[in-house]
């Protein structure tokens, strides 16, 4: 009873947050056609994805979620006193105002990745297993199922792969592969990406993926591609070049199934700031990313012919 009353108010104040964020806006959603937000789209130098839109520059917005294709978009908005997660969907001919999201009912905005079949979604939120309190360990990873309702059920993925330490950004293969970064003990440097692989319908134990990907500093923010033939990551390494703080990188599946070593993106991707949190959209034709600019977040995209054309010509 008393977890049922504390959702009820949760959901209350949802609902206040909600109408709070149109008042503050002081104007209506436009109505906005076409796919991406209509937005037009980009060539091989990203783009603040759609300005006066989702991204402002007056606040941080980072898309939290594959954007599972051109009908429904996921981010969320830090304000002065608050987080907003927000989605928006494109129905009856144009793009719903932002609604928060329905992933998930906690104390903690999630990270979110979507499971290639629509139906489920990986997350990685701080909360305890019952569900209750927030928890001292920092971020697990849960994966949740859409209902038929459109609510989700979230199962968290045990001690396999989440630690007492920070467990965060899952991201899936088509056949459930689970790449994720932690700072757990024993890894490489402060933090590592590590891989669970999906086995008869259970997960095996995480293992650290090493080298050349993971440095003795660190490496965060995977995104896998759901053939695993590749995945951008960031990496703050010293051991690589790098234009700013953290830099996105790619490697690539080689035939004895290693990653090649990791190529800096470029500095039309990069630059002396800080880049994270890559993701593809489903089709694989465009990159979104988040990028640091005075202290702010705004969300890019490009076109995603640049992984292929970093590729190296022995892999191609």
């Amino acid at each position: 009873m008393r977890h049922r009353l504390g959702y009820y108010i949760l959901l209350i104040l949802l609902i206040i947050q909600s109408i709070s964020l149109d008042l503050q806006a002081g104007e209506e959603w436009p109505v906005i056609r076409g796919p991406y937000l209509g937005q037009p789209p980009p060539g091989m130098t990203p783009e603040i994805f759609a300005p006066g839109i989702v991204s402002d520059p007056n606040y941080t917005e980072v898309l939290d979620i594959d954007v599972t294709n051109k009908w429904r978009i996921h981010f969320y908005r830090d304000l002065p006193d608050r987080t907003l997660e927000l989605t928006t969907e494109y129905k009856n001919g144009k793009w719903t105002p932002p609604s928060h999201a329905t992933y998930f009912t906690g104390p903690n905005f999630p990270e979110l990745s979507l499971i290639p079949d629509e139906k489920m979604i990986a997350i990685a939120v701080n909360r305890s297993i019952d569900g209750g309190e927030v928890s001292p360990n920092g971020f697990d990873i849960w994966i949740a199922r859409e209902t038929d309702e459109g609510d989700h059920r979230v199962r968290w993925l045990g001690p396999k792969i989440n630690t007492k330490s920070h467990d965060s950004w899952p991201s899936m293969t088509k056949d459930g592969t689970i790449y994720f970064y932690s700072d757990r003990e024993g890894g490489m440097g402060s933090s590592d990406i590590y891989v669970a692989k999906l086995i008869n319908g259970k997960y095996s134990k995480a293992e650290n993926i090493g080298a050349p990907v993971n440095t003795r500093y660190g490496e965060a923010d995977p995104y896998i591609a759901l053939d695993e033939s590749y995945m951008v990551f960031c990496s703050g390494s010293l051991q690589r070049k790098r234009f700013g703080s953290g830099d996105l990188f790619v490697t690539f599946k080689q035939p004895d199934g290693s990653w090649s070593e990791p190529i800096n993106m470029g500095g039309d991707i990069n630059t002396f700031e800080s880049e994270t949190r890559p993701m593809l959209t489903r089709d694989g034709k465009y990159m979104f990313f988040s990028r640091e600019q005075l202290g702010k977040l705004d969300i890019y995209w490009v076109d995603a012919k640049i992984i292929e054309e970093l590729k190296p010509k022995e892999l191609r």
